[in-house]
């Protein structure tokens, strides 16, 4: 079957979206080969354009294999096979971290109207991620820290430390997690102008603080919102119980006994 008649035709894939293998589309195929070294390094890649059948996510996906990457081995007749080892990798490249519930469509989920030039730093930082750029990602995520404490109202001017102090006396972090944010500050500056490399799971533990720190200054206060607001209209709408009807006395009539 040629390219052209696979178009249309289904490929699993892994979808960044989905996280997962998912049946996807196949829109669009690019190939390319070549040889190296007089004929003795063989390579070829194929490129293709994927639609996911399961969230309409679109992205490419390349497929690379080559003379030399393969694994020898014999079948159940003993006879000598070979596999050559596919190379697949994907853009936007496959997510390392998965996006938070609040962050799903590029933007944040939050009652702050204000939040484009945080989204877009969460943006940046969660592609460098992706790319498993560690350094960039702990100076980054103390950006984002700092973007997002300016889109809280904090002057940003001020130093780190006293834009933490003044968090917790504008009330919207406590000292427990003033202390966290102090980590995660001194982390990105440690990478910033100290040469500190950290590991994946350091820079995970720093995203967790700041996605913490978001969701319960932005996300959180606008998700109440919402559900008081829903309370509100579940009240107005619920039938009220009647009032109870006040029995009017019995007069006595001539004989002493009460008229009916």
């Amino acid at each position: 079957m040629g390219d052209l008649e696979k178009i249309g035709d289904f490929k699993k894939a892994y979808c960044g979206k989905c996280n997962g293998d998912r049946n996807c589309e196949i829109k669009g195929i690019h190939r390319e080969s070549g040889s190296e070294n007089g004929g003795d390094f063989d390579w070829s890649m194929a490129w293709y354009l994927l639609v996911c059948r399961g969230c309409d996510y679109t992205f490419a996906q390349s497929v690379a294999t080559d003379s030399e990457s393969y694994p020898d081995y014999y079948d159940y007749n003993n006879e000598h096979c070979r596999d050559y080892h596919e190379m697949i990798q994907t853009w936007p490249a496959t997510s390392k971290r998965t996006r938070p519930d609040w962050f799903q469509h590029y933007r944040i989920e939050g009652h702050l109207v204000d939040t484009i030039a945080l989204s877009s730093a969460l943006n940046e930082l969660y592609r460098a991620l992706d790319a498993e750029l560690l350094v960039l990602s702990s100076i980054g995520i103390r950006t984002a820290f700092d973007v997002a404490s300016e889109t809280l109202g904090i002057e940003p001017s001020l130093p780190f430390a006293k834009k933490l102090v003044e968090l917790v006396a504008s009330g919207k972090i406590l000292t427990s997690q003033k202390e966290k944010l102090e980590i995660l500050v001194e982390a990105g500056s440690a990478s910033a102008h100290r040469g500190w490399q950290p590991d994946a799971d350091q820079v995970d533990l720093q995203m967790d603080i700041l996605e913490e720190f978001i969701y319960n200054c932005m996300v959180l206060p606008s998700r109440q919102k919402k559900k008081d607001d829903k309370i509100a209209e579940l009240k107005k709408s619920v039938p009220q119980k009647p009032a109870k009807r006040t029995r009017r006395p019995k007069v006595a009539n001539g004989s002493g006994n009460p008229s009916t």
